[in-house]
């Protein structure tokens, strides 16, 4: 079988963490050749790492490799550029959630994708998990009945670009269908002191001034079903110079059956 040929637009942060280990641990299906970045200097060094050839641009990489696919790995506000200039050239395009900004800029990527006739996919990973499959199959078979309510409370990004987006995806994947309107709100905690921050250890720092917000959206999707995200914020403590973050909890609701369950069981490691 022939291998697909992959260029990665992005080469650090999520792309060095997650993207290019998993591909090139996929040997038997795809060839990482090519990674394409503007810090040459971090880029030329994870290219060389994966013994593979390093473009200071995007569109450099695609004019002078036979690429089958890419993976754009860049800040959102530049993924409808990428992607326009993939599509043009026939290459079949992953790009990194969330996928754009605005919804004019999501139909002009819908639009570009559909004229050129290649395949486009998200990196949603969070429906794939392994509780995730098992709660779609529990609703495919019925057992949930007609579907009610869905609700998840997070301390992590909930209404933000960040993690929110894997969260509004699990709901949407349980809920089986589009929304039709939605509301949200955010607002930074009084209980929050954003000098906090420098206390904090990397994993939780890694989200940003963002922990200290709190909001929330209610969802109405196009079959009837309204669903409810909610954010309480990370709390840090003065006093005894600790933090602290709420639970997960994901409630699904349905005529014969309610689930209840920690958002992140499958996810992050013990």
């Amino acid at each position: 079988m022939k291998r697909l040929k992959v260029g990665v637009v992005g080469a650090i942060n999520m792309a060095e963490i997650v993207h290019l280990p998993a591909l090139s641990a996929m040997t038997d299906k795809l060839e990482l050749v090519a990674v394409a970045d503007i810090n040459e200097t971090a880029a030329r060094k994870i290219a060389d790492k994966y013994g593979v050839k390093y473009y200071k641009t995007h569109l450099d990489m695609m004019d002078n490799e036979q690429l089958d696919i890419v993976d754009i790995i860049t800040s959102p506000l530049m993924h409808h550029v990428i992607i326009h200039d993939a599509a043009k050239r026939g290459i079949h395009i992953n790009v990194e959630k969330p996928v754009t900004m605005t919804m004019p800029m999501m139909d002009f990527i819908i639009k570009t994708v559909e004229e050129n006739g290649v395949h486009f996919q998200v990196s949603e990973n969070y429906p794939h998990m392994p509780w995730d499959i098992v709660i779609r199959k529990m609703r495919d078979q019925g057992l949930f009945g007609d579907l009610v309510s869905a609700s998840l409370c997070t301390p992590v990004n909930t209404v933000s670009f960040d993690i929110a987006v894997h969260h509004y995806s699990q709901i949407r994947d349980f809920v089986g269908c589009a929304p039709r309107n939605l509301v949200a709100a955010m607002k930074v905690s009084k209980f929050f002191d954003a000098d906090s921050l420098e206390v904090l250890d990397d994993r939780v720092r890694g989200f940003g001034d963002i922990v200290g917000a709190a909001g929330g959206a209610t969802i109405e999707f196009e079959n009837g079903v309204d669903a409810r995200m909610e954010f309480i914020p990370f709390h840090y403590d003065g006093e005894s110079k600790d933090y602290y973050l709420a639970g997960d909890l994901r409630r699904l609701v349905g005529t014969k059956l309610m689930v209840t369950d920690n958002v992140w069981p499958m996810i992050l490691p013990a």
